[in-house]
């Protein structure tokens, strides 16, 4: 899921080429948002990885299991993140993220063989 407190065509059309199932833009309240769509998909907040980099997201990154961010966040966003990646936003940083969490996970060598070795 993408949830964004802007909205912006050019974020639409390259969530579309990623496949992305969920796009929420122009979402001001992102914690209320998180609980009811949780709530909805019967979803435990502690599966929840959530990326973030500045104030705004502080009270939803609060209610869920695992915090990342890019390089560039603000402090108060790098005091709670399990993560915090040395790529700035905007320039790889979720990408790196998410690696990060699934090498954690120890299936990121298994995606990368799946998605791009064996041409799934």
């Amino acid at each position: 899921m993408v949830l964004t407190g802007r909205k912006c065509m050019s974020t639409e059309r390259r969530m579309q080429e990623l496949h992305v199932e969920y796009l929420f833009q122009n979402i001001k309240d992102k914690a209320s948002f998180i609980k009811k769509f949780t709530a909805e998909k019967k979803i435990n907040l502690n599966c929840i990885a959530y990326i973030g980099d500045d104030l705004n997201d502080l009270q939803a990154m609060n209610m869920v299991g695992y915090v990342a961010c890019p390089a560039n966040s603000c402090k108060e966003i790098k005091q709670i993140a399990n993560y915090i990646s040395d790529v700035n936003g905007g320039n790889g940083a979720v990408r790196d993220i998410i690696e990060h969490l699934l090498e954690e996970e120890g299936i990121w060598e298994d995606i990368v063989k799946k998605i791009y070795i064996s041409g799934v």
